[in-house]
């Protein structure tokens, strides 16, 4: 993750970095000008220098002669000026030699010899008192030092030409960084603007987009899209973890709704259950006591319906808010076998098929006791003889499957479809005139199946005109199997 304030230190750093080589190329080519100019401005002075002290050195020789022996100063001026130009005659080609003027320039220093040559000869013979001699050399002496001065104006004149180049191309030199000065102020302008730009729409376009977001879970809506953030920064990560929040709370929304459903579920079956309920233990005393009197009368059959009644009753009423062990509903459900066996005698045939490996399954109360009862109410209960219904529990691949089977009048095809919908759109069924129920149980028990399990595909329905109706359970169940499966058949016949 890059945060924001490293690219605030980046991008300024680097805009510092950039500025500052500028004013180091502006202020090294300015250094190398001043000092080319200073460099030609010395060869100027120098050769100027050259030519004065040609002239003070020649007007020394000339003026040698008329001076007394006992006047110093001409010969102090003579020899001061003399070492002077031999020590700038020795620099000259340091000082002014190159490749285009070097043939010049040792011509011109040779020059500069024979001249202090020929006036220290012309000294040398004004003190040996050879006045002609002196003569012709202060004449050799004027002479050259006539062409040292036009050599000196030639050289300086040279100089002019080659400072004309030199201002020629500084003038230039200083247009290119004027130039160069304004692009680098216009794109650097460009550059700040685009950089702000940028900056600042990654950073409030993400707000804007989650300020939108928030205004929709204020008014409820948490089903919000997934703000895209191309950056990774600090945003990105609030952005992501802001989606995430929402998905969560959504989440959870709807997990409390989901057993709101359920809890409601519960209430109406605990309605249902309770409808005709005066004083549970008040009922379940009576049928208790009936159950032993009529044990102790010798009617053990009614003791035993009594006593099926008693426990149906007591299980509806008081398992009702728990979650229950698939065993607990299978002997619920043959207690109400017993029951409907003791009222219709050999008409129905109650036949289960029981795998015990299944039996630990969780599983919500009043499951099987709801399908059952619709078995026999819309199945079977119009047959004088043979109506049947069998109940199998068994594994497959993780999944508790629980049949419940009838052989009875079954059910149209345009009634399946009816019965689909009312499953499919979460319908919660109508009752007829006769109160009976129509879709109630089948999506009572789906619908719990679905909030408990977590998932959709937990029912399935198979009928045939004429050929009876198949309800199927999958309950989502995984089981370490420690012994063979095997599998229990009791039929209940008169």
């Amino acid at each position: 993750m890059v945060k924001i304030q490293t690219k605030l230190m980046v991008f300024i750093i680097g805009l510092v970095l950039f500025l500052n080589a500028v004013s180091l190329v502006l202020y090294i080519n300015s250094i190398n000008s001043v000092e080319q100019y200073n460099t030609m401005l010395n060869r100027f002075f120098f050769l100027n220098n050259i030519y004065q002290k040609t002239i003070n050195v020649n007007s020394a020789i000339n003026s040698y002669a008329l001076s007394s022996e006992q006047d110093n100063k001409i010969k102090d001026t003579y020899q001061k000026q003399s070492e002077s130009l031999r020590l700038k005659q020795g620099s000259l080609i340091e000082q002014l030699g190159n490749d285009q003027n070097n043939i010049l320039i040792h011509n011109y220093s040779n020059m500069i010899q024979s001249f202090l040559d020929e006036g220290s000869l012309a000294i040398q013979k004004y003190n040996d008192h050879n006045y002609n001699e002196y003569y012709n050399h202060v004449a050799q002496t004027g002479k050259l030092a006539q062409f040292i001065q036009e050599s000196t104006l030639t050289l300086i004149n040279n100089e002019l030409t080659n400072y004309q180049h030199f201002y020629f191309l500084m003038n230039q030199k200083n247009s290119y960084f004027r130039s160069m000065g304004l692009y680098i102020f216009v794109s650097t302008l460009i550059l700040c603007i685009m950089f702000t730009l940028w900056f600042s729409k990654g950073i409030t376009r993400p707000i804007h987009a989650l300020t939108a977001a928030a205004r929709q879970i204020s008014r409820g809506n948490f089903d919000i899209r997934f703000i895209p953030v191309k950056t990774r920064d600090e945003l990105k990560f609030l952005t992501d973890t802001f989606y995430n929040m929402c998905k969560n709370i959504e989440g959870l929304i709807k997990e409390i709704e989901a057993k709101s459903e359920l809890d409601q579920l519960v209430k109406k079956m605990e309605i249902k259950s309770l409808q005709n309920q005066i004083n549970p233990h008040f009922l379940f005393n009576t049928l208790n006591m009936v159950a032993k009197m009529a044990y102790v009368e010798g009617a053990e059959k009614t003791s035993e319906v009594v006593e099926s009644v008693s426990a149906l009753l007591r299980y509806n009423l008081s398992k009702i808010n728990h979650t229950v062990q698939l065993r607990d509903e299978l002997d619920i459900v043959k207690e109400y076998f017993f029951i409907q066996k003791m009222r219709f005698g050999k008409r129905i045939n109650f036949i289960d098929h029981i795998s015990h490996e299944a039996l630990d399954c969780p599983i919500p109360p009043l499951t099987l006791q709801p399908l059952v009862e619709n078995a026999f109410m819309h199945g079977v209960e119009s047959y004088e003889e043979g109506g049947e219904i069998q109940l199998s529990v068994s594994m497959s691949e993780g999944n508790v499957i629980v049949e419940v089977k009838d052989n009875g009048v079954g059910i149209t095809e345009e009634r399946i479809n009816q019965l689909q919908q009312i499953l499919d759109d979460n319908s919660k069924g109508k009752l007829t005139e006769t109160g009976e129920s129509n879709g109630i149980a089948l999506h009572n028990v789906r619908r719990r199946l679905q909030l408990f399990y977590q998932c959709d595909d937990v029912m399935e329905i198979q009928s045939l005109p004429g050929e009876g109706t198949i309800v199927r359970l999958y309950l989502p169940y995984s089981l370490y199997q420690k012994e063979p499966t095997y599998h229990v058949q009791t039929a209940y016949s008169g």
